[in-house]
């Protein structure tokens, strides 16, 4: 899923549990942000690790992805 429909869905739901416990929402919504990230950089998903290599092979460089078969 990407990070800016995790934010529209989690957003709202979480933010009553960070009131309920006396959180301050920009913290929150800090760390929010750095998970999402976090989670779009590393496997098995890794959206961004797709969109660098089409960029590299865009530019002609060799593809570091491989799969495992």
């Amino acid at each position: 899923m990407e990070g800016a429909s995790l934010m529209l869905l989690l957003s709202p739901i979480l933010i009553v549990t960070v009131h309920a416990l006396h959180y301050d929402p920009y913290v929150y919504a800090e760390l929010l942000v750095i998970n999402i990230e976090c989670a779009m950089l590393t496997p098995p998903v890794g959206l961004n690790l797709y969109a660098v290599d089409g960029i590299a092979k865009a530019q002609g460089l060799p593809s570091t992805l491989r799969r495992c078969n």
